[in-house]
């Protein structure tokens, strides 16, 4: 049965009302500190900084001069592109008026990327003045710029680049992490304004990192640049097999590999550098994106689990991309969830906690809606299995997002504005309310972890029978056991039966299994070919099997049970379960 939750703001959401943030276009992603406290979020005409641990607020807003092209945080600092201007900013400091009523942002750096013109701040920050001064000039001004990439691992490499914005002229600007130093040099011209940034251990030196960046051109060719040391070089570029005047999304760069949509062919595709090698994965797109001229989808990667989420023009897909894959879709291809849905990976470190994938909706009048659903990780072992697959996902838990009792009860969260950001089991978000408020919030998963926990490992188990008939035996709760006491006398028991080994007899067949800690058996390539055949076919079909614990006097095949009524401590199993 399905839980049904529904999930209340961990604090106050902060409301963005009084700093409205008119959008041009799609809103920006979310970026959460959870070190320093900050969440940075908004669109095209505003930048909103917030704090979000001890102290929930509105900390402060940026309204751009020209347009606000993207953002990203290194350390306490976080870069700006404002048109043609890049600036860093304090995320541990700011500005707090006479009166305290207002905070502003302390900008220490700002540089013109196409004039070269700069400025650094000798107090706290630069005026507003100096930093509308940098926006004054006569010179042609490419009209887009990309988000700004930085290196993590900045130790070793250039110092003057660390910091690398893609302006739309194919102009790529190098800087030094304090905006002091800008380099400039020109390349194709990007068909999308994105840089993906790809960093290595260079097998010459434990101590460095190799630094390469990868965009994508108008006609659909990937582009690799060597942004090592001094001046970036060309690497070497993927061919499009298809070049079209279809809009492209920008490459990516997770789990080792640039992922790039559209590229070599009319697909999703993962590329290893350098080029030109072949895709290590590719999968061609089931809608026709190509003709409506959208673009051909958007993704996201879960390295651990090598799972992508594809969204495909009109649906989403799930896809698992490790080359001993043998069945790569594991949801149908329609699977009832809109592309206009939002969906995020669930993932946690901890052991027993599969990775889950959360699925927002707008679904008026229920308001803001999600769904848990398992990230289906279990192949097809062998390939005749895989006409079976794939397997309707299944929902492990639902419910709504709402407001709780921060808003009065007629409130309601009608629209997602943003992607769903999780952080350490936190959903973070933009939401519109009923009334057109526009709320940042927060929503703790702690009171659903317990349960999607273990309904996830059930689910995953399930799966695991759906492609191999009768690889996966209950020996836990499900089972009627006789036992034999010291005194001789056969009791029912349900024996907890974990970490321990067991010869099973079937057939003419004995094998020895041994059970996890939660007494579970998983069979392995030593039943290849053994067929069990069930008496009846239910959702709980039962068996008729002998199991006898290991190192005991029996023999090796089925006995009765009078051979047995001497031996204490023994466990005869009568029957054992299979879930279909």
């Amino acid at each position: 049965m399905t839980s049904s939750f529904d999930l209340t703001p961990a604090w106050r959401p902060i409301d963005l009302t009084d700093a409205p943030a008119e959008q041009s276009g799609a809103p920006l992603p979310i970026l959460v500190s959870d070190q320093l406290g900050r969440l940075i979020s908004g669109g095209r005409n505003k930048l909103h900084v917030l704090e979000i641990l001890n102290r929930q607020r509105l900390w402060w807003s940026l309204t751009p001069t020209v347009l606000i092209h993207g953002y990203a945080v290194s350390g306490g600092t976080l870069f700006v592109q404002d048109g043609p201007v890049l600036s860093a900013w304090d995320l541990t400091e700011a500005i707090v008026s006479g009166d305290g009523l207002t905070t502003h942002g302390m900008c220490f750096a700002a540089v013109n990327l196409a004039t070269g013109t700069k400025v650094a701040a000798t107090g706290n920050s630069i005026s507003d003045a100096q930093y509308a001064a940098l926006f004054a000039t006569s010179e042609s001004v490419p009209a887009n710029y990309s988000a700004p990439v930085i290196r993590e691992h900045q130790l070793g490499s250039a110092g003057d680049a660390v910091v690398f914005v893609l302006a739309a002229d194919g102009g790529l600007c190098s800087l030094d992490i304090g905006l002091t130093n800008l380099d400039i040099t020109r390349w194709d011209v990007p068909a999308a304004v994105g840089l993906a940034l790809i960093e290595s251990p260079d097998p010459s030196d434990p101590n460095r990192y190799t630094c390469r960046l990868a965009y994508i051109t108008d006609p659909g060719d990937v582009v690799v640049l060597d942004a090592s040391s001094g001046t970036p070089t060309m690497l070497g570029r993927w061919t499009a097999q298809n070049p079209s005047a279809q809009p492209w999304n920008p490459p990516v760069y997770a789990d080792g590999n640039l992922w790039a949509s559209g590229v070599p062919t009319a697909s999703l595709s993962a590329l290893l550098p350098p080029p030109p090698s072949a895709p290590v994965f590719t999968t061609p797109y089931l809608s026709t994106a190509e003709s409506t001229g959208t673009p051909t989808g958007s993704f996201q990667i879960c390295d651990t689990d090598k799972l992508a989420l594809l969204v495909d023009g009109q649906t989403q897909r799930l896809l698992a991309y490790s080359p001993e894959t043998r069945v790569v879709d594991r949801w149908p291809s329609k699977t009832g969830i809109p592309a206009s849905a939002e969906t995020v990976f669930w993932h946690e470190s901890a052991d027993k906690f599969p990775t889950t994938i959360i699925v927002v909706s707008d679904a008026l009048p229920d308001g803001v809606t999600f769904t848990v659903l398992v990230a289906n990780t279990v192949d097809a072992p062998q390939p005749q299995y895989a006409t079976l697959y794939p397997p309707e996902p299944v929902t492990l838990a639902s419910g709504s997002l709402g407001l709780g009792a921060f808003a009065d009860p007629s409130e309601t969260m009608t629209t997602m504005l943003t992607k769903p950001v999780i952080v350490s089991r936190t959903v973070y978000a933009l939401a519109q309310t009923s009334t057109g408020r526009t709320v940042a919030g927060a929503w703790s998963l702690d009171s659903l972890a317990p349960v999607i926990a273990p309904a996830a490992v059930g689910e995953l188990r399930r799966l695991a029978t759906l492609v191999v008939p009768w690889r996966m035996l209950v020996l836990k709760s499900t089972l009627t056991a006789r036992r034999v006491n010291a005194w001789n006398y056969w009791e029912l028991s349900e024996l907890p039966m974990g970490n321990t080994t067991f010869q099973v007899v079937i057939g003419s067949e004995t094998l020895e299994i041994t059970t996890d800690e939660d007494s579970y058996v998983t069979f392995d390539a030593r039943f290849t070919g053994m067929t069990i055949t069930p008496p009846a076919v239910s959702d709980f079909s039962t068996m008729q099997v002998w199991v006898y614990q290991k190192n005991q006097p029996v023999g090796a095949h089925p006995v009765p049970p009078s051979v047995l009524s001497g031996v204490p401590d023994h466990t005869e199993i009568l029957s054992l379960m299979r879930n279909f």
